[in-house]
Order: C-alpha cells, then structure tokens, then sequence
C-alpha cells in the first residue's frame, strides 16, 4: 500500500502538529522519500512568517528612529527581538523533531544518534542567532569567534556518528 497525502485538513495555530501516514501505509517497503513528503505540517502557516516579517519590519523601523536618539537602545531592542522571534520559530521545530523521531523508530535507528544530530542543528541555529546578534551591535570580531566555536563544537559533538560510520564501513570490508 503506498503512502497517502491528507489534503484539506484546517490547521490549528496552538496545536502544531505532524501527522505521519499510519505505520501499515508507510512502511520502509514504501519508498521512503514517499513517506517523507507525505506529511502535514500544521502550525507554521503562510501567515505565520507573514506575521514574523511584520514584526521583524515594524522592529526594524522602530530601531532605525530609535538609533537617532538612543543607539544602546536601539541594539537591545533588536536583541530582544531577535531572541524572541528565534523561540517563536523554535517551538515550530518540534514538528519536525516529532516526524525525525517516528522516522527513527520506524527505521529502528538508535535515538543516540538522533539525539546528536538534533543538538547540532540546536548548535547551528543559536551560533547563527548568537553572530548576527554580535554583527548587529558592530561586533564582526566576535562575531567570527561565536561561529568558530560553534564550528568546533559541532566537530566534536558529531565524533561519535563519524567513528559508528566508520566502525559500520570497517565491519563491512573485513
């Protein structure tokens, strides 16, 4: 049986949700680029990003009148923008966390790794918030400092999937 879209559903803003085809639909026999593309992802609607646009403008206005007379306070408003914008689009990324994890059981893949993988996209996303943030003050400097180390910590937060990879590749030519 293959994989089938649900089309025509209403979204609901404080549910966000993903709705994953039923497990005897969507089974690894179906192809699982099938499976991946059929899924619902309600809560982060065209209107949603139209409302983060605004936002982000109407902020943006204010800080360039506000640089005028207060440019301290101008940056802090821009950090406190940012900060809370980054944990609206933040709480939609647990539509995705719940999709990857289905898909992890499905494929009886350990949530060790998946664990990983996640804490390093965590890492991305706030080293970027953090840099522009610090570019945004006039900090290119530090700025470059916050994206090094996040470089780093990815390199050594992702060591354990490299030597499994390898280990799996070793166990496979011996």
């Amino acid at each position: 049986m293959s994989c089938l879209p649900w089309y025509g559903q209403s979204s609901n803003f404080s549910k966000t949700r993903v709705k994953l085809v039923s497990e005897k639909s969507c089974s690894f026999k179906a192809s699982l680029s099938n499976c991946l593309f059929y899924f619902t992802w309600q809560g982060m609607e065209s209107m949603d990003i139209i409302q983060i646009v605004g936002i982000a403008l109407v902020v943006s206005s204010i800080g360039a009148i506000l640089k005028q007379f207060r440019p301290e306070m101008a940056v802090q408003l821009t950090i406190v923008a940012s900060v809370a914008l980054f944990i609206v689009v933040m709480d939609k990324v647990k539509v995705v966390v719940e999709l990857l994890e289905s898909l992890a059981n499905q494929a009886n893949i350990s949530s060790f790794y998946l664990l990983i993988v996640l804490k390093v996209v965590g890492v991305a996303f706030v080293a970027e918030l953090g840099s522009q943030i610090c570019r945004d003050a006039g900090d290119s400097a530090l700025a470059t400092k916050v994206e090094i180390a996040a470089k780093v910590t990815v390199i050594v937060m992702a060591t354990p999937i490299v030597t499994a990879i390898i280990q799996s590749m070793m166990t496979l030519l011996a």
